[in-house]
């Protein structure tokens, strides 16, 4: 399965921003500084801000659910 980038600056996919919500990060700039960038043209930005609440609302899966 291929990831379509959402982050073209930095060939970055949402499932990259869905592990930085996993480890932690809450807001836009906590899901960049993980990830060890920042935000360039800002286009991706509403579409990390949707998956920031997703994860507050508990939607964005922790790995280890997978674990047996």
């Amino acid at each position: 399965m291929s990831k379509k980038n959402y982050c073209s600056c930095h060939n970055l996919s949402a499932q990259d921003f869905q592990a930085a919500c996993r480890q932690g990060a809450s807001s836009v700039r906590a899901c960049f500084c993980l990830l060890g960038c920042k935000p360039k043209c800002a286009e991706c930005i509403p579409l990390v801000k949707s998956i920031l609440k997703a994860n507050e609302q508990g939607s964005v899966k922790a790995d280890d659910d997978r674990a047996g």
